[in-house]
């Protein structure tokens, strides 16, 4: 998906008109803008052997790629993408995947909650970790954390006073 904004951006970095850069790659279905791909798939910006053509000012959901919902909450969507996108490690498992994937959609505001964004791909409620529960057990994470902390100093102070 790709915002009137993200869509003038890349217009922008290309050098032609926005009415243009919509003509040429753009694919509208109902409300939402797409950027449209090749005959075998890939989007039209992807060189191989280079990388993606629109770079530095590339859509949102192309910069939460690999970690779209699908991929976060699906194990067997998972091994698909991870045997295909050279960019996922070989070796990582399904959890740290996913804790990676939530940690670097919220550290780079990409997830929709943030934005209200209608893309799905992007939204990462229900994923393991998520909503309620997940927030409950993270609270609880972070508690333990601190009460660890203090329980080290603790020790540390008894120790150099004994």
């Amino acid at each position: 998906m790709a915002t009137i904004e993200e869509q003038m951006a890349m217009a922008d970095f290309l050098n032609i008109c926005l009415s243009e850069f919509q003509d040429q790659y753009i694919r509208k279905s109902k409300d939402k803008f797409f950027v449209q791909t090749s005959r075998q798939g890939t989007c039209l910006f992807f060189i191989p052997d280079q990388g993606c053509r629109v770079h530095p000012v590339k859509p949102r959901t192309c910069r939460a790629w690999p970690f779209f919902r699908g991929n976060l909450m699906d194990e067997s969507s998972f091994d698909m993408a991870r045997e295909y996108c050279s960019g996922i490690n070989p070796d990582i498992s399904f959890n740290e995947f996913v804790r990676q994937g939530i940690s670097y959609l919220e550290e780079h505001s990409l997830t929709s909650e943030m934005t209200n964004t209608p893309a799905n791909a992007l939204n990462i409620s229900g994923v393991r970790g998520q909503g309620a529960e997940g927030r409950r057990l993270k609270e609880e994470g972070r508690r333990l954390k601190a009460e660890g902390r203090r329980k080290k100093a603790e020790g540390r102070r008894k120790k150099a006073e004994g």
